[in-house]
């Protein structure tokens, strides 16, 4: 039983070091405006890594299995060879799925559903319920919709009140809507604006621009769209939260040039910093024609000066390689936000607009890298785990 339990010691290692791939890479130690550590930061999401993990506060599968096996002191023997087999399996398992999963760094890795929060960046959101009924005494829901979640300096957030029935989402009536803009001073929420609303088809509209809010103007802070609405006798509130800046901590200049890059696309994004903070940059590499997303970026820097400059943003030449398109490419849905940890909420977001295009030169797929990723912190974990795993048999 004692090498059972250095087994299944080692496989929660293995675990571990699974989910410590979740940590940003480093995109280059020589890139002076790159991040030095990332410790104390928000950490970047890494959705393609799910596969590996489960819902928080529920115990993975081999969790569940060494708790088990804490349970087999007086286990038979055979019951403790297939224990020993299974964990053998899992380790082999547990190891395959890190080299699949690291085939590209965490920094860059391939369009797909697992990174849609990056590629389908500030979409509408919308929240509802039902709430009442009618004269009919068929039931009645009401829904709010913001028109995005970022709203940056200058711009305007759009909030839709709607109501239907519940049976057939046919258009239902209400007595009275009203639309708020509230902002949270520590202690709860304050209205800091009441706001004008119009009949929009068959619902409500209301606008605002966060911005030229004065009490939202001095610094940011916390800030949600609220909904009353009434039916009869039958009332309810519906609110969503969102962020917003008034000015900008970075703002994105334009595409200062692009280049092959020992295999990879090297990207030089011009930006214009006026805070010197961690930056986490995000953004989409699209096929020339701006719909195909081909690959994600996600990683943080840190600049050293204020004013114009150079982030350096690199797209694993393996991801286009695959793809097989030859031509130009697209940089399109770049957001982020400065991390500042003197205020509160501490991330300030920010983003760039579509248009104009920012489009790179004509580029070979063949001509970029096709081997996995490499890195010597990789070849690390890997010689690690690989000679834990003697262990185990």
């Amino acid at each position: 039983m004692r090498r059972l339990g250095l087994t299944l010691i080692v496989l929660a290692l293995l675990v571990g070091a699974v989910a410590w791939w979740s940590t940003p890479a480093p995109l280059d130690p020589g890139v002076t405006t790159q991040l030095a550590s990332n410790e104390g930061l928000p950490s970047v999401a890494a959705p393609h890594r799910r596969s590996l993990s489960t819902e928080p506060g529920s115990p993975s599968p081999l969790e569940a299995e060494v708790s088990e096996s804490h349970n087999q002191g007086d286990a038979d023997p055979a019951d403790s060879l297939e224990l020993q087999a299974r964990a053998r399996a899992k380790a082999d398992d547990l190891i395959a799925k890190f080299e699949a999963e690291t085939v590209y760094p965490s920094w860059s890795r391939p369009a797909d559903g697992s990174n849609r929060h990056v590629v389908e960046w500030n979409q509408p959101e919308s929240i509802g319920q039902p709430f009442a009924e009618d004269a009919e005494g068929r039931e009645i829901r009401a829904d709010l919709q913001l028109s995005r979640m970022f709203v940056g300096p200058g711009e305007t957030q759009v909030a839709k009140v709607s109501a239907s029935v519940v049976e057939d989402g046919a258009p239902a009536a209400l007595d009275e809507v009203k639309i708020s803009l509230d902002w949270f001073d520590g202690n709860g929420w304050q209205s800091a604006l009441e706001l004008p609303v119009v009949r929009d088809g068959d619902g409500w509209r209301a606008e605002v621009v966060p911005a030229a809010v004065p009490a939202l103007r001095a610094r940011p802070v916390d800030v949600r769209i609220r909904a009353y609405v009434r039916a009869g006798e039958m009332d309810r509130e519906l609110a969503i939260g969102f962020r917003y800046t008034a000015a900008d901590a970075l703002k994105v200049l334009g595409l200062a040039g692009d280049q092959l890059d020992q295999g990879d696309l090297l990207l030089h994004l011009e930006v214009e910093v006026a805070v010197i903070a961690p930056i986490l940059l995000q953004a989409t590499l699209f096929a020339a024609d701006g719909q195909r997303a081909l690959a994600v970026y996600e990683d943080y820097h840190r600049p050293s000066q204020v004013g114009r400059q150079i982030l350096p943003l690199r797209i694993y030449g393996r991801i286009l390689n695959e793809a097989g398109l030859d031509g130009s490419f697209r940089l399109g849905r770049i957001h982020g936000f400065v991390y500042r940890q003197e205020l509160e909420p501490r991330e300030q977001f920010f983003a760039r607009a579509e248009d104009p295009p920012l489009v790179t030169g004509s580029y070979r797929a063949a001509n970029f890298r096709s081997e996995a990723y490499d890195s010597p912190e990789k070849r690390e974990q890997l010689a690690r785990y690989r000679g834990l795993q003697p262990a185990s048999r």
